[in-house]
């Protein structure tokens, strides 16, 4: 699989280099909660526009007329929750550098990275898929209802084309309650109106994580 890129900053992201910490995959929701107003959406929902010339409309058997209707009619469709890293197809980009406000950008082995997240999978947190895809964007018109939740992770709107996404997913089994901790607790899988991560690290600083990072650039001023 190719390579992609992950803009950030150098104080979160060069441990990743040095293999003494590993990706951060943020919930989905997290996304219309960002304090960058460039990279925030609602993630949680697809909403499209029915362009209400080309549909009828009728009350007790009686058409309306499209033409007092003010606007398109919209309709929102739920995306399944999960958990995601936002990378790029873009390599050192400096709309995305600024867009982000990022001074660093990773060049990550996507294949490698899909290894490592199902190895992990494989002796803890059983049930955990992992899905890796280019992001599609659309316009609000788009006609998109038979896509599954699933598949609407991986659809944006139109605006945010620049960003170029490719997206790395981890989808939890439904059927558990969340992430069992070391005392037995459980922590839910998704918090209402709060934002959660899931971060990998060691419990000794002996161990490195296999390096997924092939390359890394620094925002040319």
């Amino acid at each position: 699989m190719a390579t992609k890129f992950l803009y950030g900053q150098k104080k979160y992201l060069l441990p990743i280099v040095d293999g003494d910490k590993f990706f951060r995959f943020s919930d989905i929701s997290h996304y219309s909660r960002l304090e960058n107003e460039n990279m925030r959406d609602d993630e949680m929902r697809k909403e499209f526009e029915l362009d209400k010339e080309l549909f009828s409309l009728e009350i007790n058997g009686r058409k309306i007329n499209p033409e007092s209707m003010s606007i398109n009619p919209v309709f929102s469709f739920p995306v399944q929750h999960c958990y995601c890293l936002c990378l790029s197809h873009k390599e050192n980009d400096l709309e995305l550098y600024d867009k982000f406000r990022a001074d660093i950008c990773l060049e990550i082995d996507v294949g490698i990275l899909r290894t490592v997240l199902e190895g992990i999978f494989s002796h803890a947190l059983n049930g955990m898929e992992v899905d890796p895809r280019a992001v599609s964007y659309y316009e609000p018109t788009a006609n998109l209802d038979q896509l599954s939740a699933k598949d609407f992770v991986f659809y944006k709107p139109k605006k945010f084309e620049h960003e170029a996404e490719f997206r790395v997913a981890l989808f939890y089994p439904v059927e558990k309650g969340g992430f069992k901790r070391d005392d037995g607790a459980v922590i839910p899988f998704r918090s209402d109106g709060e934002s959660n991560h899931l971060e990998f690290g060691w419990r000794s600083d002996e161990y490195k994580f296999p390096q997924c990072v092939v390359n890394v650039y620094e925002r040319p001023f």
